[in-house]
Protein backbone atom coordinates (compact mmCIF):
# COMPACT_ATOMS: atom_id res chain seq x y z
CA UNK A 1 0.00 0.00 0.00
CA UNK A 2 1.58 2.89 -0.71
CA UNK A 3 2.41 5.98 1.71
CA UNK A 4 -0.44 8.42 0.48
CA UNK A 5 -3.05 5.79 0.93
CA UNK A 6 -2.38 4.82 4.71
CA UNK A 7 -1.59 8.67 5.54
CA UNK A 8 -4.63 10.30 7.42
CA UNK A 9 -4.52 14.16 6.94
CA UNK A 10 -3.80 15.95 9.93
CA UNK A 11 -5.51 18.49 11.78
CA UNK A 12 -4.31 21.47 9.95
CA UNK A 13 -4.69 19.65 6.61
CA UNK A 14 -7.28 20.42 4.13
CA UNK A 15 -6.65 16.95 2.33
CA UNK A 16 -9.74 14.26 2.89
CA UNK A 17 -9.61 10.98 3.84
CA UNK A 18 -9.25 8.98 0.01
CA UNK A 19 -12.17 6.62 0.78
CA UNK A 20 -11.06 4.51 -2.42
CA UNK A 21 -7.93 3.73 -0.68
CA UNK A 22 -9.17 2.92 2.64
CA UNK A 23 -11.59 0.58 1.33
CA UNK A 24 -9.22 -1.29 -0.98
CA UNK A 25 -7.18 -1.63 1.74
CA UNK A 26 -10.03 -3.27 3.96
CA UNK A 27 -11.35 -6.34 4.87
CA UNK A 28 -14.62 -5.43 3.13
CA UNK A 29 -12.60 -5.09 -0.23
CA UNK A 30 -10.95 -8.59 0.34
CA UNK A 31 -14.00 -10.33 0.68
CA UNK A 32 -15.71 -8.38 -2.16
CA UNK A 33 -12.59 -9.97 -3.93
CA UNK A 34 -12.60 -13.07 -3.14
CA UNK A 35 -16.66 -13.39 -3.78
CA UNK A 36 -15.73 -11.76 -7.03
CA UNK A 37 -12.91 -14.31 -7.65
CA UNK A 38 -15.10 -17.39 -6.93
CA UNK A 39 -18.11 -16.13 -9.20
CA UNK A 40 -15.64 -15.79 -11.88
CA UNK A 41 -14.31 -19.39 -10.98
CA UNK A 42 -17.47 -20.99 -10.55
CA UNK A 43 -18.51 -19.40 -13.66
CA UNK A 44 -15.55 -20.59 -16.03
CA UNK A 45 -16.33 -24.30 -14.45
CA UNK A 46 -20.01 -24.50 -15.23
CA UNK A 47 -19.31 -23.43 -18.90
CA UNK A 48 -16.37 -25.28 -19.53
CA UNK A 49 -17.80 -27.99 -17.67
CA UNK A 50 -22.24 -28.66 -17.09
CA UNK A 51 -22.93 -25.55 -19.20
CA UNK A 52 -21.46 -27.72 -22.37
CA UNK A 53 -23.91 -30.50 -21.74
CA UNK A 54 -26.38 -28.16 -20.89
CA UNK A 55 -26.16 -25.64 -24.01
CA UNK A 56 -25.84 -29.15 -26.03
CA UNK A 57 -29.15 -29.96 -25.03
CA UNK A 58 -31.14 -26.64 -26.34
CA UNK A 59 -32.58 -26.04 -29.94
CA UNK A 60 -33.35 -22.67 -31.89
CA UNK A 61 -33.70 -19.65 -30.18
CA UNK A 62 -32.55 -20.70 -26.77
CA UNK A 63 -29.06 -22.40 -28.04
CA UNK A 64 -28.74 -19.00 -29.16
CA UNK A 65 -29.75 -17.07 -25.85
CA UNK A 66 -27.54 -19.23 -24.06
CA UNK A 67 -24.63 -18.30 -26.20
CA UNK A 68 -25.62 -14.54 -26.16
CA UNK A 69 -26.13 -14.72 -22.23
CA UNK A 70 -23.03 -16.76 -21.21
CA UNK A 71 -20.97 -14.17 -23.41
CA UNK A 72 -22.64 -11.34 -21.76
CA UNK A 73 -21.86 -12.93 -18.28
CA UNK A 74 -18.40 -13.10 -19.07
CA UNK A 75 -18.24 -9.56 -20.62
CA UNK A 76 -19.60 -8.40 -17.28
CA UNK A 77 -17.23 -10.10 -15.09
CA UNK A 78 -14.21 -8.99 -16.58
CA UNK A 79 -15.79 -5.61 -16.07
CA UNK A 80 -16.11 -6.12 -12.47
CA UNK A 81 -12.56 -8.01 -11.90
CA UNK A 82 -11.07 -4.98 -13.77
CA UNK A 83 -12.81 -2.95 -11.41
CA UNK A 84 -11.12 -4.62 -8.29
CA UNK A 85 -7.82 -4.52 -9.91
CA UNK A 86 -7.74 -1.36 -10.50
CA UNK A 87 -8.45 -0.67 -7.02
CA UNK A 88 -6.38 -3.09 -5.65
CA UNK A 89 -3.17 -1.67 -7.61
CA UNK A 90 -4.04 1.89 -6.11
CA UNK A 91 -4.05 0.91 -3.01
CA UNK A 92 -0.68 -1.11 -3.64
CA UNK A 93 0.61 1.96 -4.64
CA UNK A 94 1.42 0.47 -8.45
CA UNK A 95 -1.22 2.97 -10.02
CA UNK A 96 -1.98 6.76 -9.49
CA UNK A 97 -5.53 7.91 -8.75
CA UNK A 98 -5.55 9.89 -12.14
CA UNK A 99 -4.18 6.75 -14.05
CA UNK A 100 -6.76 4.58 -12.38
CA UNK A 101 -9.14 7.29 -13.14
CA UNK A 102 -8.34 7.23 -16.98
CA UNK A 103 -8.74 3.30 -16.53
CA UNK A 104 -12.49 3.86 -15.58
CA UNK A 105 -12.97 6.30 -18.31
CA UNK A 106 -11.95 3.85 -20.85
CA UNK A 107 -14.23 0.99 -19.85
CA UNK A 108 -17.22 3.28 -19.35
CA UNK A 109 -19.20 0.56 -17.20
CA UNK A 110 -22.09 0.39 -16.47
CA UNK A 111 -24.91 -1.79 -15.34
CA UNK A 112 -26.62 -3.49 -18.16
CA UNK A 113 -29.55 -4.51 -16.81
CA UNK A 114 -30.16 -8.52 -16.22
CA UNK A 115 -32.08 -10.13 -18.76
CA UNK A 116 -35.98 -9.79 -19.10
CA UNK A 117 -37.68 -13.06 -17.28
CA UNK A 118 -38.50 -14.36 -20.43
CA UNK A 119 -34.91 -14.82 -21.84
CA UNK A 120 -34.46 -16.29 -18.29
CA UNK A 121 -37.19 -18.82 -19.00
CA UNK A 122 -34.81 -20.31 -22.21
CA UNK A 123 -32.30 -20.28 -19.80
CA UNK A 124 -30.40 -23.42 -17.19
CA UNK A 125 -31.67 -22.22 -13.55
CA UNK A 126 -27.87 -22.34 -12.58
CA UNK A 127 -26.98 -20.44 -15.32
CA UNK A 128 -29.80 -17.82 -14.28
CA UNK A 129 -28.41 -17.78 -10.97
CA UNK A 130 -24.24 -17.00 -12.19
CA UNK A 131 -26.70 -13.65 -13.67
CA UNK A 132 -28.44 -12.70 -11.28
CA UNK A 133 -25.08 -12.88 -8.37
CA UNK A 134 -23.12 -10.87 -11.43
CA UNK A 135 -25.77 -8.59 -11.69
CA UNK A 136 -26.00 -7.71 -8.07
CA UNK A 137 -22.37 -7.63 -7.26
CA UNK A 138 -21.81 -5.05 -10.56
CA UNK A 139 -24.66 -3.30 -8.45
CA UNK A 140 -22.84 -3.00 -5.21
CA UNK A 141 -19.61 -1.85 -7.10
CA UNK A 142 -21.37 0.88 -8.66
CA UNK A 143 -22.54 1.67 -5.40
CA UNK A 144 -19.21 2.06 -3.95
CA UNK A 145 -18.16 4.17 -7.03
CA UNK A 146 -21.07 6.86 -6.34
CA UNK A 147 -20.40 7.15 -2.93
CA UNK A 148 -16.95 8.63 -3.75
CA UNK A 149 -17.76 10.35 -7.19
CA UNK A 150 -20.03 12.69 -7.94
CA UNK A 151 -20.16 11.71 -11.55
CA UNK A 152 -19.47 7.93 -10.92
CA UNK A 153 -21.68 6.01 -13.47
CA UNK A 154 -24.96 4.87 -12.02
CA UNK A 155 -27.59 2.25 -12.92
CA UNK A 156 -29.39 3.66 -15.12
CA UNK A 157 -33.25 2.80 -15.10
CA UNK A 158 -33.96 4.52 -18.29
CA UNK A 159 -31.30 2.03 -20.13
CA UNK A 160 -32.60 -0.65 -18.78
CA UNK A 161 -36.57 0.82 -19.57
CA UNK A 162 -35.17 1.02 -23.25
CA UNK A 163 -33.59 -2.69 -23.19
CA UNK A 164 -37.17 -4.21 -21.46
CA UNK A 165 -39.01 -2.39 -24.62
CA UNK A 166 -36.69 -3.48 -27.06
CA UNK A 167 -37.01 -6.87 -25.96
CA UNK A 168 -40.27 -6.73 -25.63
CA UNK A 169 -41.28 -5.29 -29.50
CA UNK A 170 -38.19 -4.98 -31.36
CA UNK A 171 -36.06 -1.94 -32.44
CA UNK A 172 -39.57 0.20 -32.82
CA UNK A 173 -43.36 -0.33 -30.65
CA UNK A 174 -45.36 -1.96 -32.01
CA UNK A 175 -47.36 0.47 -33.74
CA UNK A 176 -44.70 1.75 -35.38
CA UNK A 177 -43.69 -1.33 -37.24
CA UNK A 178 -46.08 -1.78 -39.96
CA UNK A 179 -45.51 1.69 -40.60
CA UNK A 180 -42.72 3.03 -43.46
Amino acid sequence: MSESARRLPSEDSADPISFAARFASSNAFNLLFAEATQLVEKTAAYLDGPGRVDSAGLRGIAALTFAQESTRLSTRLMRLMSWLLIRRAVADGDMTEVEAEQQRRKSESYAEPPPPDETLALLPDYLTDLIAVAARLEIRMLHIDASEMPDAPRPSPVRRDLTLLKAAFGSRPASLRDKP
